[in-house]
């Protein structure tokens, strides 16, 4: 209703009753309201037959404080809603504009009981406390002494915000203080008599101006700026331990490592994993995320490289890195049929259906993998064995030859094979 009367105002200073910088240009805020739903109140609960107040559009509410404003009207409720969630963090975290003026020696200030949840559902009241006389009843156009309100918003005057800390609801069971979805503003209709008295948090009445029976009745929602949420307040995963370093030097090898051990996030949140390589193209290096677990393998090895293996853990505004190092160092390559002591016998060669490799017993009792080529250099057969036998039938392999490797350990011995 004060727009009614915008030219009684006298020329004092908003910031006379700020007892911080929480004014409309303060860097303190970092965002403002995005979503409103607003149930509009009476112009006089008492004679609901006059109608609710229409003053403002609830997009009046989004943004920075501007003195554009929405009424609730007696009872009047709004619900708001932010991009990000607000969070508890160092001091006050939000504060709520309204649209107070000098009226006299007193400000002319219309309250409203803040409520906030991490859910949409649940809310929970800020303890309020009014230690304003109850009596007499503050006329429609009196003042309130801002010193005798707590934690009810409008106690400030135009472009100046009523702050609020979550830290006042960190222990209320049902709401997560760090994930403050909704803030609910209820307008306090502020009579001391009759069926719709405003009780604070100690039972006493909360006498503000009424009636207020105007189309700008009520409290009067300017914006509700942000000064802490998820994230400007999350904290980054935490590195438990560094990966340790890593060489392949035989084929068919992985490593796996559990995430979970390596990073943890001090807020309790999800983490994402992600891996990447300074050089991922080394052609034997398979390196992906399985859930939890970061797993990287090693196939057959034909060249030794070195690479910087990066494994990021991301909350959903913050994220941590650890970094190793992937060795892949080339066996040693012994050609079998240049060797008198040759440690693998492979007959009959030429072959024309089943050729027989007669492995070593030195090599024979821990894994070795057979692969063989043809000319082209493609890949026709690979297989893991332990045994002193492997028996492989070729007889529907076109004919030509055929190149053979036997990967043991750190050693790759190589042949030929003829098939007629």
């Amino acid at each position: 209703m004060r727009i009614l009367f915008i030219l009684l105002i006298l020329a004092i200073s908003v910031n006379t009753y700020a007892q911080d910088d929480y004014s409309a240009d303060s860097k303190k805020f970092i965002t403002w309201v995005s979503g409103v739903n607003i149930t509009r109140g009476y112009k006089n609960i008492s004679d609901k037959g006059a109608g609710k107040v229409s003053y403002g559009v609830k997009e009046n509410a989004t943004g920075k404080a501007d003195g554009k404003v929405v009424s609730l009207g007696d009872s009047g409720v709004v619900v708001l809603t932010f991009d990000i969630p607000l969070a508890n963090g160092n001091g006050p975290d939000f504060a709520v504009f309204e649209n107070g003026a000098m009226y006299g020696t007193k400000p002319f200030l219309e309250l409203a009981f803040v409520e906030v949840s991490s859910n949409g559902e649940d809310f929970f009241r800020f303890p309020a406390l009014s230690l304003a006389p109850d009596a007499p009843q503050t006329a429609s156009f009196d003042g309130t002494d801002p010193a005798l309100i707590t934690n009810l918003a409008g106690k400030t005057l135009a472009d100046v915000g009523t702050p609020f800390d979550l830290e006042e609801l960190r222990s209320v069971s049902g709401l997560d203080v760090n994930n403050i979805t909704h803030i609910k503003l209820i307008d306090v209709i502020g009579a001391v008599s009759g069926d719709y008295i405003s009780y604070d948090s100690k039972g006493n009445k909360i006498n503000d101006p009424y009636p207020t029976p105007f189309e700008s009745g009520g409290f009067d929602l300017d914006a509700v700026g942000v000064i802490n949420n998820r994230k400007s307040t999350d904290r980054p995963p935490v590195v438990l331990k560094n990966i340790t370093d890593i060489e392949f030097n035989v084929s068919d090898k992985e490593m796996r490592v559990d995430l979970k051990t390596i990073f943890s996030d001090p807020d309790g949140d999800v983490i994402q994993y992600s891996v990447e390589s300074e050089i991922p193209d080394i052609d034997c290096l398979d390196i992906t995320i399985e859930e939890s677990e970061l797993v990287v393998k090693c196939n057959e090895i034909v060249s030794s490289a070195e690479t910087v293996i990066s494994v990021k853990a991301t909350t959903k505004y913050a994220t941590a890195t650890t970094t190793f190092i992937v060795k892949v160092t080339k066996p040693q390559v012994l050609d079998i049929n240049a060797s008198k002591t040759s440690l693998i016998l492979v007959y009959p060669n030429p072959v024309s259906d089943e050729v027989r490799f007669k492995i070593d017993g030195y090599i024979t009792g821990t894994c070795y993998t057979l692969f063989l080529y043809d000319q082209s250099g493609r890949l026709v057969f690979a297989s893991e064995s332990d045994s002193e036998d492997v028996v492989l039938n070729i007889s529907e392999f076109n004919p030509g030859l055929y190149f053979y490797r036997v990967v043991y350990r750190s050693v790759i011995y190589t042949g030929k094979i003829v098939k007629q």
